[in-house]
């Protein structure tokens, strides 16, 4: 043991990846939380005077075009976040340059192996370094960018703070929670469904921009870390093109916005039925499993009663807030039922596996070969994440005996009900 304030090749190798780590991990976790958090408040902040009647009518007046006033207050949140962050960022870059090159300078008083210099040469050089920080930055700003412009995008359709941060969290989490539940329905109910085999939260992570930010950083991490083996740069791509286009809705919204709308709830219908939709049917689906799982015995009763309760509650609760008015949680008496009923029928779905998910299989003749795998009875580790990879367990197993092949497939969909 050479101590930890021994000079060493391991000891500053070790030094050297901490530092690297620092500009991917920590940033991306620091970041990442003033990048969000700022897109936030500048968003809700920028623009607090249309939830004003007082206040949008003095703007409104001014004798200046809307499409200026927008581009001047997007600017203007933009900077607040991205000024004092690129500047701290180039001190703190500047910084980790003066340590990479101590850090080099100090080899100067070691005598290295030949397996010492092959080490030192796969080091973080001061290119390297700039090129991690520039690409931290554009995860950084993308992760802004698109949930500065969903905020945006909520700002301009709604009358006042609270429906924005309803609407800001429905259109960015709605889609992944709706998604989620779905799945756990899969895995309590469908005894042939592999739940680390599904990953379709890969492509429905995008409609969900709140979620979408956060696993941008998480990515950025895993770029580094793996040398460029991630979605990170597809992440990339198809994010700033969702921040891009919410963008534009929000400069188009803010140009048609009537200033009446201030102090007002959500009036564009279209946009605030979807919403009740997607939050009704996804809280009767966990209002089902809720009541579901402490019902024991009586569990399909509970899972009826929790979703015609849950999903009732959510749909009458978002028109109060929708029309700010206690009076409307009954306003649309035919589609909450409508939604209650659905909600319930979903949750029968899946109990009474309607869809015939369970007893599913093909037809003898379409069988090539099977194969079986079970990691708890097995003495290779193979992850259902990694099917693709040649070395699994289950590329090495070749079943192709047909009939018996079939006559165990037969038995492991048999009802259990």
């Amino acid at each position: 043991d050479n101590g930890a304030n021994v000079v060493t090749v391991r000891n500053l190798t070790s030094q050297v990846g901490r530092l690297g780590n620092f500009f991917v991990d920590s940033l991306m976790i620091t970041g990442g939380i003033v990048a969000i958090a700022g897109a936030l408040i500048v968003g809700l902040a920028g623009f607090r005077y249309v939830f004003h009647r007082n206040m949008v009518d003095t703007y409104h007046s001014i004798p200046v075009r809307r499409r200026t006033l927008f581009l001047v207050n997007w600017l203007n949140g933009f900077l607040i976040w991205f000024g004092p962050f690129l500047a701290a960022l180039v001190v703190t870059v500047l910084l980790g340059l003066g340590k990479l090159s101590f850090l080099r300078n100090s080899l100067s008083s070691l005598v290295m192996s030949e397996a010492e210099k092959k080490t030192v040469s796969f080091w973080l050089t001061g290119g390297g370094l700039l090129k991690e920080d520039l690409i931290s930055l554009l995860a950084l700003t993308t992760a802004f960018l698109l949930v500065y412009h969903l905020v945006l995008l909520a700002v301009m359709i709604c009358g006042n703070m609270l429906n924005t941060l309803v609407t800001t969290a429905v259109l960015g989490t709605g889609a992944l929670a709706i998604w989620a539940l779905f799945y756990g329905f899969c895995g309590v109910y469908f005894h042939t469904f592999v739940q680390n085999a599904h990953t379709g939260y890969r492509q429905i992570i995008y409609a969900s921009p709140l979620a979408s930010s956060i696993v941008l950083l998480i990515r950025r991490g895993d770029y580094y870390e793996l040398n460029g083996g991630s979605l990170f740069w597809l992440d990339v791509a198809v994010n700033l093109g969702l921040a891009l286009g919410m963008g534009l809705l929000a400069f188009y919204g803010y140009r048609r916005r009537p200033s009446e709308l201030a102090e007002q709830g959500l009036r564009i219908r279209p946009v605030r039925f979807l919403i009740q939709i997607a939050v009704s049917l996804g809280a009767a689906m966990g209002g089902w499993i809720f009541f579901y799982m402490i019902g024991e015995s009586a569990g399909l009763v509970w899972g009826i009663f929790g979703a015609v309760l849950a999903g009732g509650v959510a749909f009458g609760v978002l028109d109060i807030i929708f029309h700010m008015d206690f009076k409307s949680f009954f306003d649309h008496k035919i589609l909450m039922g409508v939604m209650v009923a659905a909600g319930v029928c979903t949750g029968l779905l899946f109990y009474y596996d309607w869809l015939g998910y369970d007893s599913y299989l093909p037809e003898a003749e379409e069988l090539a070969e099977i194969a079986v795998y079970n990691n708890l009875r097995s003495n290779g580790y193979g992850s259902y994440y990694d099917l693709d990879h040649t070395e699994h367990p289950l590329n090495s197993v070749h079943i192709r005996d047909i009939e018996a092949a079939y006559a165990f497939l037969e038995s492991v969909t048999m009802p259990v009900r």
